[in-house]
């Protein structure tokens, strides 16, 4: 038996190579983004598609255009993407399934809600490596704004060195890392202590700092672009903003930090959609729904095909 033989399908995840003798092996790509939305994301200049001449931009969506017409099925992490998949890439709606994405940790290590929380300071938490691609220089003018109002207010940034935003109110807190106990245990502790948690960027296909800010009962306050609308029900489990609207995100921010009973209860209602949506498990049980029957097709097939040439032998 040849190693075709025990495999059973290709997954791509977050590449779009193409898979060359395979033979009748079916591939399934997932991920978070194409060309075009790149494209769309390149006057942003974050996107990967910002460097890139007319010229790169067209080889590529050629290249990745055969890679999608030849896959089983398409698994997008947001119905925008999907609606690209579809619109840009002329992909049939039925090969094209979107699937969301889990948190970048153990649902199970996160902490059950406490009944109680001591008296602290109002909080927002901003989670990021990108400072100016997630939109931290925007939160940090909104956060001058909301302490002309809350004087008292803090701001807590993960991913920036100490000291790197040297403003009254706002912590830097380094660059955590979720694998180890001491990163994992500093994180945990920045979103207990927070009331709200902001990411105003400026591009981002998906955008799992927000699933994971729910994972822990926090409002969300993210930009009306890409598909954070997707993440965040907005009035429900917090606030959508225009991108790059100070004004709007500072409006947002006070109207949570000063009504702590609606805090509370957006951030329940966004763990509730977080374990409803996005977690590890259910993406994989949405993919296995379109996978298991081509694979199983693909078994009928196999085993029915000696049979039929015996047939035609005899």
């Amino acid at each position: 038996m040849g190693q075709a033989d025990e495999i059973d399908a290709i997954v791509q995840i977050g590449s779009t190579f193409e898979a060359s003798g395979r033979g009748d092996i079916p591939y399934f790509v997932c991920s978070d983004s194409n060309i075009r939305v790149a494209q769309q994301g390149a006057s942003s200049g974050f996107s990967d598609a910002t460097p890139l001449t007319h010229a790169d931009l067209e080889a590529i969506a050629r290249r990745e255009a055969r890679v999608y017409r030849g896959a089983a099925a398409l698994f997008p992490l947001s119905e925008r993407l999907r609606r690209s998949f579809i619109e840009d890439f002329a992909i049939a709606p039925d090969r094209v399934r979107a699937i969301y994405a889990g948190p970048n940790f153990d649902v199970a290590r996160v902490p059950a809600p406490a009944e109680s929380r001591p008296a602290h300071p109002p909080t927002v938490l901003f989670v990021g490596r990108q400072y100016h691609r997630k939109g931290g220089d925007v939160l940090v003018e909104s956060f001058r704004q909301l302490r002309k109002w809350l004087p008292d207010a803090r701001l807590t940034i993960a991913g920036l060195p100490p000291g790197y935003i040297d403003e009254a109110g706002v912590t830097c807190l380094g660059d955590l890392d979720k694998g180890t106990e001491a990163g994992w245990r500093a994180l945990s502790d920045a979103y207990a202590s927070a009331d709200v948690f902001a990411l105003p960027t400026r591009f981002e296909p998906f955008g799992i700092a927000f699933v994971e800010a729910m994972h822990f009962g926090l409002p969300c306050v993210g930009p009306q672009a890409w598909a954070v609308p997707e993440i965040i029900a907005d009035g429900e489990t917090g606030f959508t903003v225009p991108v790059d609207d100070t004004e709007r995100l500072t409006d947002r921010l006070l109207k949570l930090l000063i009504t702590p009973d609606l805090a509370r209860r957006m951030g329940d209602a966004a763990r509730a959609r977080a374990h409803e949506l996005f977690t590890w498990p259910q993406v994989v049980r949405r993919m296995l729904d379109v996978m298991g029957p081509v694979v199983e097709a693909r078994s009928h097939a196999r085993i029915g095909a000696p049979f039929a040439n015996a047939a035609l032998q005899q």
